[in-house]
């Protein structure tokens, strides 16, 4: 507000939000990440037994409905053929 003498419009708030969300997911994919990603972890567990693991993401799509009734629809194809 400074600069500009007025406050920020919803569409500049939301463009705001969505390059922080951008370089957030930047800054957490480095190079060990995505290696880890690709080839997995190795883990040896209490069982003695090594376990490949692979790191996942988990997503709150309750804000986008339409988004969501999509992606059940097209996994419930792959998984009925």
């Amino acid at each position: 507000m400074e600069h500009f003498n007025k406050p920020a419009t919803a569409t500049i708030l939301t463009h705001l939000r969505r390059e922080l969300a951008q370089a957030i997911w930047m800054f957490l994919m480095d190079d060990n990440f995505m290696h880890a990603y690709i080839h997995g972890l190795l883990f040896q567990l209490v069982d003695g037994l090594l376990r490949l693991c692979f790191p996942q993401f988990l997503t709150y799509a309750a804000d986008y409905p339409e988004k969501s009734v999509i992606i059940s629809l097209c996994m419930e194809n792959i998984f009925l053929t």
